[in-house]
């Protein structure tokens, strides 16, 4: 049975942090702890974790606030005595039987855990949204090759084994925004990825609502970087069909959400794509589909192994 740790980055979170760490205390596996560590917040968030008593509860209450990724990394280090560590942010909630659900996934000893989330408003409303329903799990390469035609891991309960997430080496503090992403990709290299078909949890909306995403420039950026980086012909087919994906969706939300003066980085990082795109080979329609495709495939393979490991006693 592995000991769970969920960590929870807070941040001036004082609406959700209670129904994050509530979401957690509330699950039935036996076995785990939560940390929380709050970057020092103005908003009150530090009183709230403050006033839990539940001894399962391990809080790390900062006065000095420091960058994103770095106060991850400090909460994470908290958890480096179990054996996975759990990602919930302060904004977001854990379904029930969760850690159930992850610790039966864990006797298979992946690098790294997701799986199906829900997605919900800022006040908590659910929203549409459709969620790939089926268990499986792939190799590095295969795994890199979703990756690029578009992130597949939601946050909400994303389970690193720890020696793979020290191994890995941790969140990358040059990021932003993608180093969630990053560390995903960087994770394949410790081991099989695990993707289970329940929720694990809901993922809830900014509470400024649609606009420009924050994260576009970073993005492309990252896919670029990744083409660049590419050895084989197919981890390059699939950054090209991503970068052409994601610039897309970009070009949609500066038409949809007309601003004075879009953020220059942006723009430059768009300008790139497109430049790159433009000396790249014919980009392929439809990464969305190949992507759903080879998830399907994965599926099918593991649906038709997994009686095999049984009897074999794994």
């Amino acid at each position: 049975m592995p000991r769970l740790g969920v960590v929870i980055p807070c941040f001036n979170n004082a609406d959700t942090v209670n129904e994050a760490i509530d979401s957690v205390l509330g699950q039935t596996y036996p076995d785990f702890a939560a940390y929380v560590c709050d970057n020092g917040s103005s908003d009150g968030s530090a009183a709230r974790i403050a006033a839990y008593a539940d001894p399962r509860l391990k809080a790390a209450l900062h006065a000095e606030t420091i960058g994103k990724s770095a106060n991850w990394n400090r909460a994470y280090a908290l958890a480096s005595e179990c054996d996975y560590m759990v990602t919930l942010h302060a904004d977001d909630r854990l379904a029930p039987g969760a850690l159930d659900i992850l610790a039966a996934e864990a006797a298979r000893r992946p690098a790294l855990i997701h799986g199906l989330f829900r997605a919900i408003a800022y006040d908590g409303a659910p929203q549409p949204g459709r969620r790939f329903p089926f268990s499986y799990d792939c190799s590095d390469a295969e795994f890199r090759e979703l990756l690029l035609l578009g992130n597949v891991v939601a946050v909400p309960g994303a389970t690193i084994r720890t020696d793979a997430f020290f191994a890995a080496g941790s969140w990358s503090t040059a990021l932003t925004s993608m180093q969630d992403v990053e560390l995903w990709w960087r994770c394949g290299a410790f081991g099989r990825i695990s993707y289970v078909g329940h929720c694990l949890g809901d993922y809830r909306a900014g509470r400024a609502g649609p606009g420009l995403p924050g994260h576009s420039a970073e993005h492309l950026t990252w896919q670029m970087d990744k083409l660049d980086a590419a050895r084989s012909g197919r981890l390059r087919r699939a950054a090209i069909d991503g970068l052409a994906r994601h610039l897309r969706s970009v070009e949609q939300a500066l038409a949809a959400f007309p601003d004075p003066v879009p953020p220059a980085r942006l723009l430059e990082a768009a300008a790139r794509a497109r430049q790159v795109l433009s000396a790249a080979p014919l980009v392929r329609p439809g990464a969305y589909r190949r992507q759903l495709g080879l998830r399907l495939a994965y599926a099918a393979r593991r649906a038709l192994t997994s009686p095999f490991r049984r009897s074999a006693g794994t």
